[in-house]
């Protein structure tokens, strides 16, 4: 655990994890991830009424997604995870951890994460997403702002259902296709160009934040990788949580319109 800074007061503690997962484009990768965080998430020596915050960065936040699905239906993944893919060895104990998992308080943050995934989010927990857009592109986005990030984040808009990438090996992309039926389609030409020309997707729960940091024009777009890299820069972490802390914590949570 880290200390908090010395505005919060002495007696606060503040435990701060840095979590590592493999950040494969694909379906199999995020869940081979999303089963060390059950775990990490799991570890941790909660007081009483304490939260717990999870910020996910870029397809990062498509973890949270799998994982607000999966505590809805514990039963259903359990099995899929251990005997239709062999990903877990005990069914029953990672249901057990589902379930575990829905009782607790979690706060939820995407930074740059498309949205791949339908939520399923719990009553009890909350969503914010930070989205790197000065202005929404029209549904037929121009290729050179999108080179040059003139919209704000190129990759959210490049990220669409279909946006896998492939699979190293036979056996995970068989894998894969088995998933597909699970959370969608996710390597697809046809439907990444599909959801390329019908414009910008929201996510379908949470609060969106629509934020201009400035980061357009050729001698920009670089630095800020398309756009999509800008929500990480140092010089920008306080601004963000100060945003997170508004979405989270102040006000009733807003679902887009459909």
């Amino acid at each position: 655990g880290l200390r908090g800074p010395r505005a919060l007061g002495d007696q606060i503690q503040i435990q701060v994890h840095r979590f590592h997962w493999p950040s494969g484009n694909h379906h199999l990768a995020r869940l081979r991830g999303l089963i060390y965080l059950i775990d990490l998430i799991l570890d941790l020596s909660l007081q009483k009424q304490e939260r717990i915050l999870l910020i996910g960065h870029s397809h990062a936040g498509q973890l949270f997604t799998a994982l607000s699905q999966m505590t809805q239906r514990p039963n259903h993944f359990a099995k899929v995870l251990g005997n239709e893919l062999g990903l877990i060895d005990n069914p029953v104990a990672f249901q057990a951890k589902l379930e575990q998992l829905m009782s607790l308080d979690l706060d939820l943050a995407t930074w740059g994460s498309a949205p791949r995934y339908k939520w399923h989010l719990p009553s009890h927990w909350r969503l914010v997403h930070l989205l790197n857009f000065r202005k929404l592109p029209p549904r037929f986005p121009n290729p050179w702002k999108l080179l040059t990030a003139g919209y704000g984040d190129s990759i959210y808009l490049l990220a669409g259902p279909g946006s896998d990438t492939w699979a190293p090996f036979g056996r995970d992309r068989k894998l894969n296709r088995v998933l597909d039926s699970v959370f969608g389609v996710g390597l697809s030409l046809r439907h990444w160009w599909f959801s390329i020309r019908t414009g910008i997707k929201l996510h379908n729960e949470g609060r969106h934040f629509f934020i201009d940091y400035h980061d357009a024009g050729v001698s920009r777009f670089f630095k800020s990788f398309l756009g999509h890299g800008i929500y990480t820069h140092p010089g920008l972490m306080l601004f963000n949580f100060e945003i997170m802390i508004t979405g989270l914590y102040t006000g009733k949570e807003k679902r887009p319109a459909p």
